[in-house]
Parts: structure tokens; C-alpha cells; sequence
């Protein structure tokens, strides 16, 4: 079923790009696109424990990068506007005398940092984190959230009682990144307190997980993590009937098809950050813009910029699992066509937008 959205998602780019043609010559006219029409905001907390007063730069997947500051209750909130994910982020506190830390998002919405933010991408992906920070670029193609979730749920399998006990939260399906907290001692706050991970995100080295005596805390990488679903908004059955409804218009023509199908959990996205990260992985073919040209065609001649204008994205649950559960999702994009074209001695000047969107949900039946 994620091939079916994958297949739908990138419809539009081959439809864009034959009809443009292909070159890499730069167009003699180019209107600048619109700026983006969306708010995409990203935000969250930095902390120790205790809230870190820090910098943050955001890194998005075309190595462009956004930078905002934490606040003295280490709350921060940045516009991503039309930067695709996924993020890497880095996080350097005032006070030097704390950590850099790292953190990570698959679209807009929550992106905490803390140690254990850190430690989770060390377990994860295995690589110097200040390295893949520099050649974000190439490096965000290589990491899948899937393999995020697993470090998650690692981390919470080791630490089952206390997050339960301690910080409040279920840690079948909590996550360290996306559930917001405040820096009050309260809740996951009172987790931090009480365990700091000693990790280098320069060789990727994780040393101890100390708790706040001092000792060492015994941890457990190969730790059973069954039944975890870290982000979940509810733990899925094992097997379910769910109906697919789907619509893909453009411009605003389309109708929806229902294809009931019985699909097993790892074909659901009942995770946000599942999405997210499919609907960029597509759209980060196209990069900010597309150069063409009609240089193959001796008839014709041509210089037209593909531009993207807007990007957005939505998803939401209703219900826990149970029979009537509905998740939906929307994308959208829209795209300005600009330059001109000349045949038979004729230029024609081009200035056109292409609003395409795809929408869906998934009903549990039985």
C-alpha cells in the first residue's frame, strides 16, 4: 500500500517534466515564485532536565538551514515554511558547559532535544552525528524512521517502570522527540532529572546512562521491544479489515476510490512521522526548482522554471484502534510555471500555476 501512495504522490513531477522537456541551460526569463502560502511550524523543548537556553539549526534535506533560539524555559518555535524534511538538528546550549545535542524531524510539529534525543540517534543510524550534520544533504536519503522508532523503543523497553512510574507516559508508544513537555521537574522532565546518557555525537560513541547518583545504569541493546509502537497513536491489532478511500485531483478535478483491503500494521501509517516522511522522500526529487529547456526538439525552443509555491501536509486519528478507528491525511503543492516557449518564429511568454492534492483515510470495519 505505500508503494500505491508512493506511485500517487510522484505522478505530478513526471507529468511536469514531460511536459517540459529536460536540458540544464538556465531560462532567459524567471519569475521569482511566490512566497509560500503555508505556516509550517516546528517546535519544542530543549533539555537536561533543567530548560537549556540554546541555539538551534534546523538543517533540511537540500542542506539549507534555518536557526532560532531557545527561550530560558528552553521552548523554541521556528517557521519551516517551504524547507522539505527531513531535519537534522543541532542544538548548543549558552551554557558551554552543557552538551551539544542533536534532534530530528520527518515534517512539521514537535522536535524535542535532550540526551536521550542524542542517544537515540547514535543508537539509530550508528554515525557520527556531527559528520552526517555537515553532509545532511546526502546523508537524510540514508535515514529511515523506522529505524529511529526501533532505538526508541530500545530505549523505552529499558526503561519501562520508570517512565510509568516516573515521567507519567505509556512507554509502549511514547516519544522522546515528538511528546511535548515543559522543563517544570514534572512528568518526562522528572525523567530527565533522575538519568543523563553520556553519549559523543562526534564518534558516535554512547558510554553510560547514569542515573542522578551517579552509578551507572544497566542497559540492555538487545532488550525484547515487542508491542512497541513508538509514536503510535494507538497500538494496532494484529490483523484488521481497514477501507482505503483515496483522491488525487488537480486544479481541483477529481474523484475518490475506495479499495477495501486487508492490510497488516506495517502497512497502516498510524504514525504522523511515517507519512511525513514518505511525502517528502517523493517531493525531495524536485528540489526548490526545475530548469528546462526544448534544446532536443530543433523545431522548437524553449526556457521554462518549474517552481514549487506551497507545500503542506495533514493527518489525523479518530478513535483508538477499535472498529469506526478513521485515519486521514491530505498533501498538496502548488507550482508555478514561468518562461517561454518559441515555434515557427512565435514566443509565447508562460505564466501558469498547478495546484495538485491527494487525499485519504483508512476505516477499521472489522
Amino acid at each position: 500500500m505505500y508503494g500505491t501512495l508512493r506511485l500517487l504522490i510522484v505522478i505530478p513531477i513526471a507529468l511536469i517534466l514531460f511536459a517540459c522537456g529536460g536540458g540544464d541551460s538556465e531560462p532567459l526569463l524567471k519569475v521569482d515564485p511566490p512566497a509560500p502560502t503555508v505556516n509550517r511550524q516546528l517546535s519544542g523543548t530543549v533539555a537536561v532536565g533543567a530548560p537549556v537556553a540554546a541555539t538551534l539549526t534546523i538543517i533540511d534535506r537540500e542542506g539549507n538551514t534555518l536557526v532560532v533560539d531557545s527561550d530560558a524555559e528552553g521552548r523554541y518555535s521556528v517557521n519551516l515554511e517551504a524547507h522539505p524534511g527531513p531535519y537534522l538538528i543541532r542544538i548548543e546550549p549558552k551554557d558551554s558547559s552543557l552538551p551539544v545535542m542533536y534532534s530530528y524531524a520527518s515534517g512539521a510539529g514537535v522536535a524535542n532535544a535532550t540526551p536521550f534525543t542524542t542517544l537515540a540517534l547514535v543508537l539509530a543510524y550508528q554515525s557520527s552525528l556531527t559528520a552526517a550534520f555537515s553532509d545532511w544533504k546526502i546523508q537524510a536519503d540514508n535515514w529511515q524512521r523506522a529505524d529511529l522508532e526501533q532505538a526508541l523503543a530500545t530505549i523505552n523497553a529499558n526503561f519501562d517502570s520508570e517512565l510509568q512510574t516516573i515521567a507519567a507516559v505509556d512507554p509502549l508508544r511514547f516519544d522522546f522527540f515528538t511528546t511535548e513537555f515543559v522543563a517544570d521537574s514534572r512528568g518526562i522532565d522528572a525523567f530527565l532529572d533522575e538519568f543523563t546518557p553520556e553519549v559523543d555525537p562526534d564518534t558516535a560513541t554512547f558510554m553510560a546512562i547514569r542515573d542522578s547518583s551517579g552509578t551507572v545504569r544497566a542497559f540492555d541493546n538487545n532488550i525484547n521491544t515487542a508491542g512497541y509502537y513508538i509514536g503510535a497513536g494507538f497500538v494496532p491489532a494484529d490483523t484488521a479489515l481497514w477501507e482505503l478511500t483515496w483522491t488525487m485531483n488537480t486544479n481541483g478535478q477529481g474523484a475518490p476510490v475506495t479499495l477495501p483491503v486487508l492490510l497488516p500494521n506495517d502497512e497502516i501509517p498510524w504514525r504522523r512521522e511515517q507519512f511525513d516522511e514518505l511525502y517528502w522522500n517523493q517531493l525531495s526529487q524536485l528540489g526548490s526548482s526545475i530548469v528546462t529547456d526544448c534544446s532536443d526538439d530543433p523545431r522548437v525552443d524553449c526556457s521554462i522554471a518549474v517552481m514549487v509555491s506551497r507545500l503542506d501536509s495533514n493527518y489525523d486519528i479518530v478513535g483508538n484502534g477499535e472498529v469506526g478507528t478513521l485515519i486521514t491525511g491530505s498533501v498538496g503543492y502548488n507550482w508555478r510555471i514561468t518562461g517561454w516557449m518559441e515555434s515557427s518564429g512565435t514566443r509565447q511568454i508562460i505564466d501558469q500555476s498547478f495546484n495538485w492534492a491527494f487525499s485519504w483515510r483508512w476505516e477499521r470495519k472489522s
